[in-house]
């Protein structure tokens, strides 16, 4: 086992770790080495020692997908998604009416765009700068700069939903991040959580190879128990699971395997992207999907009901 300062696990506390891997980063080219554990008591999946969040964001490349302004201005792979990859669009939930939304690490706002042409009144926190300054100067939306720990407090019970899609395995406070989450939605409001599957087979498989391992930019990668778990210690409950996995889980999985002796990145390589492997991939991941198997999730959970004494 290495020198590695473990902190406390924001599901049980515990700090004793089993190491998993020692991995680099496949995407981005940033540099290092990273430790991957896994907490011996939950089994909650995290890399030690955690970085701070000033630490992980000097870490982001610009090219980052979720800073890329331009995908609010592309219907025709909007559609595409709609008809062949619909795992790639998150099922928000169902409300009578629209209300008020808060999109956590909502990068440039192209998600909370849609919401506000539904009628949703929209607030959005993004911790990189110029993709928050994107998403106020270009599309007129409220996104604040920072987490939900450095911008301007919420009042208690603001928010009718709240989405953190794909954002929480990059949060170092997960556990903070909850518990306000908690204080600040209405009791009748929702919560969407979407991240990685690490209990995925594409994940078992191709093990420190796997697509969303996403060292060091993820701080954290759950499971459906483990997610399932920290939600119940913030005081939600739970209340579906949708499986989301799509063929770049496994498709990309497979390039970095291959691109495992060279410097190329994730994306570079034949196999990622030959267009028939697309839908083949697809069809594949539809079928994980379908055995809970598939290596994303999406949960809906709500406020824990208080009861009186």
């Amino acid at each position: 086992m290495q020198d590695i300062q473990y902190h406390e696990c924001p599901i049980c506390n515990d700090i004793e770790r089993k190491l998993l891997y020692c991995t680099r980063d496949r995407h981005y080219g940033i540099e290092g080495q990273w430790n991957i554990t896994e907490c011996i008591n939950c089994k909650l999946v995290q890399i030690s020692p955690m970085l701070t969040c000033d630490e992980l964001v000097k870490l982001y490349p610009k090219t980052f997908y979720a800073y890329d302004s331009n995908r609010h201005n592309q219907y025709y792979k909007e559609m595409l998604k709609k008809f062949f990859f619909s795992t790639l669009i998150v099922k928000n939930p169902v409300f009578i009416t629209p209300g008020k939304v808060l999109d956590y690490g909502c990068g440039t706002g192209w998600s909370l765009l849609k919401l506000r042409n539904e009628g949703w009144n929209c607030v959005g926190i993004e911790p990189n700068e110029n993709a928050s300054e994107i998403g106020r100067s270009k599309m007129r939306l409220d996104i604040k700069n920072g987490t939900i720990h450095t911008v301007p407090s919420f009042e208690k019970d603001s928010f009718d939903y709240i989405r953190a899609n794909h954002s929480l395995e990059h949060d170092p406070d997960v556990f903070l991040t909850i518990c306000e989450f908690e204080r600040i939605i209405k009791p009748d409001g929702k919560l969407l959580i979407g991240v990685p599957n690490i209990n995925s087979i594409p994940a078992r498989i191709f093990g420190k190879y796997w697509w969303y391992l996403g060292a060091p930019v993820h701080t954290y990668n759950f499971s459906t128990e483990t997610i399932t778990k920290l939600c119940n210690r913030c005081k939600f409950e739970v209340k579906s699971v949708r499986y989301t996995g799509n063929y770049t889980g496994i498709l990309g999985s497979l390039q970095i395997f291959l691109n495992r002796k060279n410097k190329r990145k994730s994306m570079e390589g034949f196999v990622f992207n030959f267009p028939p492997f697309l839908l083949l991939f697809q069809f594949l991941a539809v079928i994980l999907n379908w055995c809970h198997a598939g290596d994303a999730i999406e949960i809906i959970a709500e406020p824990r009901k208080k009861v009186n004494s």
